[in-house]
């Protein structure tokens, strides 16, 4: 599960008994409840938490009873309630999940800890830039954190595999998710468009890059787009699975290559992007 960019806060037990495996929680997350994310002892599952940069917040028993051994808090983060980690691995609170921070200000936070340890890793000293306008766009990247592009807001879903989300668009006419972004002079391929992504009251018409893999569900719920352009040829009806649902959208053009290519997936998109598997009747064309 990813949380969308447009979340400020998780209010208290908002995921209470929960079944996540994964959880992403972007910087524009501000503030984690208590026992926002608290599972079950019956049935643990959250093993991977990616903590985005700017996350201010996080209450008690937030992340309580999980598999969860490790993750690395943002050093945005001010406040943390008590034992947010007890009970993970089902060991009860001796077993410790190893939080790993840049921000000394954090080992506070372990002081009488029961649920997790405090492990400060000293931050890599930044490059010196090539110049001041090169100093002003620098930044430190993180998975779950959003960074705003040319293209619209992205946000990272892994800086080792150089992944992330289109989130948010541009606020224009025309749309296009590109193939990719380019952070901190690195490139990163955009595998994913995030819920509500299109919500700009001007956009009429979104071309979909060719690296784009899912299409999550409500993608284009609450958007006045109607034309969408597809030159990805890496959508599976799983992928796109809801991702018109509340939309409205009638036209999908397909333009993955050349003409034979194209009619191919024209064939090949008829059948998942149905009114039943993607929420909406749509007209599918070369």
């Amino acid at each position: 599960l990813t949380i969308p960019a447009s979340v400020s806060k998780i209010g208290r037990k908002a995921f209470h008994l929960h079944h996540i495996r994964t959880l992403t929680i972007p910087g524009t997350v501000k503030e984690i409840g208590e026992s926002a994310f608290e599972g079950t002892y019956k049935a643990l599952t959250l093993k991977t938490l990616i903590l985005g940069e700017g996350i201010e917040s996080i209450g008690k028993y937030a992340f309580k009873e999980g598999l969860l051994t490790e993750t690395t808090l943002p050093n945005s983060l001010k406040t943390m309630g008590d034992e947010p980690f007890l009970n993970n691995k089902g060991q009860g609170p001796d077993h410790v999940v190893k939080l790993r921070t840049s921000n000394k200000n954090h080992l506070a936070f372990g002081e009488g800890a029961k649920s997790f340890v405090i492990v400060y890793v000293e931050p890599k000293p930044a490059s010196k830039p090539a110049s001041a306008a090169a100093s002003a766009t620098s930044i430190s990247i993180s998975d779950g954190q959003t960074v705003s592009t040319a293209a619209g807001t992205i946000t990272v879903l892994s800086v080792k595999e150089k992944t992330v989300e289109f989130t948010k668009a541009k606020n224009k006419k025309s749309v296009t998710v590109p193939a990719a972004v380019t952070i901190n002079g690195e490139t990163f391929t955009v595998t994913q468009i995030g819920a509500k992504a299109f919500k700009g009251k001007k956009i009429r018409t979104v071309t979909i890059g060719k690296n784009v893999k899912k299409i999550k569900k409500n993608a284009f719920k609450g958007s006045r787009a109607t034309k969408m352009i597809v030159k990805s040829k890496k959508l599976r009806k799983a992928s796109v699975k809801g991702s018109l649902k509340g939309s409205r959208i009638k036209t999908i053009k397909v333009k993955v290559g050349k003409k034979k290519d194209n009619k191919k997936y024209v064939k090949k998109y008829k059948k998942i992007f149905t009114k039943k598997n993607a929420g909406k009747k749509v007209r599918i064309k070369r």
